[in-house]
């Protein structure tokens, strides 16, 4: 089962990119509201979130064949990248 819709972007080039556009302080939290913890303040530019593809066709797709059934949205309170 899918678990996500894959990488957007490589890490060098999310680094690349969001360095410069954000203080590391900025993505100690999520737009929901959620606590990022993170020692190493590339994996945070790696792992930012407009560097993942958007998961929403993947789960239509799943619908719409009959694999999966959406139930509910979940929202992270905490996430810790290592």
């Amino acid at each position: 089962m899918a678990h996500g819709a894959g990488r957007r972007l490589k890490r060098s080039d999310a680094i690349a990119r969001f360095k410069d556009r954000h203080r590391r302080a900025e993505l100690t939290r999520t737009a929901l509201g959620g606590r990022v913890i993170c020692d190493d303040p590339e994996l945070l530019y790696a792992e930012h979130p407009d560097a993942y593809k958007d998961v929403d066709p993947v789960i239509d797709a799943l619908e719409a064949a009959g694999a999966a059934r959406r139930v509910a949205t979940l929202s992270p309170v905490i996430t810790v990248k290592r």
